[in-house]
């Protein structure tokens, strides 16, 4: 890898705000050196060991993202790796900034995963297709819309956009591919979104090779990253909870105190518990229990999650179901679930 940054236009606008990354900390577990680097909207893991460098993204792809995926990068060209590979964990973000990471990874020959559980949607899909080899796990879901503007879905693409998104289509899809990819995006409201089946995605040649390529010592170190990230968000969600609003179908519950969100915006832990099973959108797996760190924009009337977890049994109890890092966020609603934790962190009813 040279030394050049991934994105040096976008960087260069911006603002030294990003210094909310933490400092990387290296560990070594079982052969393998490790740095963690938070950002605003999310976090990266570095996994180096003899010959294979892995990145992983959980978050969100948007300009808070680029300063600390440079420091790691820079850590792996430190590595000399002769395979890299990125792991993609992420609801999406602004597709520019995806463009230039996915022109990245094709130019330095990244592989690119989605494990099991993860989700890489919208923006996080141009990244995918950077990729030189593509894999995606059983359980992983690859997702697609349209783009929006300012909170409305756009009805074509710019002369840019498509320029941009047929350049990394191109590199990893035949002709036929490309264009019916692109139809999937155009035809799909910016509001749903498309789960690209698993036969369509193996026809298209979105993933080509079977398996993952991580190495043994790598996936362990990954594993035991994950139980710890699992363990802070349980061991920090544990405590008094009150009963805030509830029915015959669910009862909602949230922490007594707020918190701050790096964003700056309050933060509310929430736990829904369903009467009846539920299937979980994403993973189609069955629920009775979601436990969520959201953060709450007042001013905007928006809620973005942070952090979850769907369990089997009431009150976050029995075998986990799914684990999700930051979503974007979404609008407030009222008689939702989200209007309940609007009003104990903003301290104010939902306008309207």
């Amino acid at each position: 890898m040279n030394n050049r940054s991934i994105l040096r236009r976008p960087l260069a606008g911006l603002a030294l705000a990003l210094a909310i990354a933490v400092p990387a900390q290296a560990q070594t577990q079982a052969g393998v050196e490790q740095t963690s680097l938070a950002y605003a909207r999310g976090n990266i893991d570095v996994y180096a060991t003899a010959g294979q460098c892995v990145v992983v993204i959980d978050g969100l792809i948007d300009d808070t993202l680029i300063k600390p995926l440079n420091e790691g990068l820079q850590q792996m060209r430190r590595q000399r790796c002769t395979e890299r590979i990125m792991v993609l964990n992420s609801a999406g973000g602004a597709p520019r900034y995806a463009y230039g990471i996915a022109d990245f990874l094709a130019k330095q020959e990244f592989d690119t995963e989605i494990a099991s559980g993860g989700i890489c949607f919208s923006a996080c899909a141009y990244v995918f297709l950077g990729g030189r080899k593509r894999m995606i796990a059983d359980g992983g879901k690859f997702g697609v819309h349209q783009h929006s503007r300012e909170g409305v879905c756009a009805l074509g693409f710019s002369d840019v956009e498509e320029r941009r998104m047929r350049t990394i289509m191109e590199k990893a899809l035949v002709a036929p591919a490309v264009n019916r990819l692109i139809g999937i995006i155009l035809a799909t409201d910016c509001k749903t979104m498309n789960f690209i089946a698993r036969e369509d995605l193996d026809a298209m040649t979105i993933v080509n090779v079977p398996s993952s390529r991580i190495s043994a010592e790598i996936r362990e170190a990954m594993v035991a990253r994950e139980a710890q990230v699992f363990e802070q968000f349980r061991a920090a969600a544990r405590g008094a909870w009150t009963r805030a609003s509830g029915d015959r179908t669910l009862t909602v519950y949230t922490r007594e105190v707020s918190e701050t969100a790096p964003g700056g915006n309050p933060a509310v832990w929430g736990r829904i518990v369903f009467s009846a099973d539920r299937p979980e959108r994403v993973s189609g797996q069955i629920h009775r229990t979601h436990e969520m760190l959201s953060e709450v924009d007042c001013d905007r009337q928006m809620i973005s999650l942070i952090r979850s977890v769907y369990t089997r049994d009431p009150e976050g109890e029995g075998a986990v179901v799914r684990k999700a890092g930051r979503m974007a966020g979404v609008p407030v609603r009222a008689k939702t679930p989200a209007e309940v934790f609007y009003k104990q962190a903003c301290g104010r009813p939902l306008p309207g």
